[in-house]
């Protein structure tokens, strides 16, 4: 299966799961495609886990925090 064919797939799993917009679950399956391990985003709830995926609200934490 090639990466789109991935990010479409797993962006439709997360939206049926979290029940997330598709336009954020595809940001959080591109995330998990590229081996991310946080998504930085106001809009989505900080600190949810999706999976391996962490949310950061920028304005929430700074950068040092995230990194110890």
């Amino acid at each position: 299966m090639n990466q789109y064919m991935l990010l479409f797939a797993g962006a439709w799993i997360i939206q049926d799961r979290y029940r997330i917009s598709w336009w954020d679950a595809l940001i959080v399956s591109a995330a998990q495609v590229g081996n991310c391990h946080y998504v930085i985003s106001e809009d989505l709830q900080a600190d949810q886990q999706f999976g391996d995926i962490r949310v950061i609200n920028p304005f929430r934490k700074t950068p040092a925090s995230i990194l110890k």
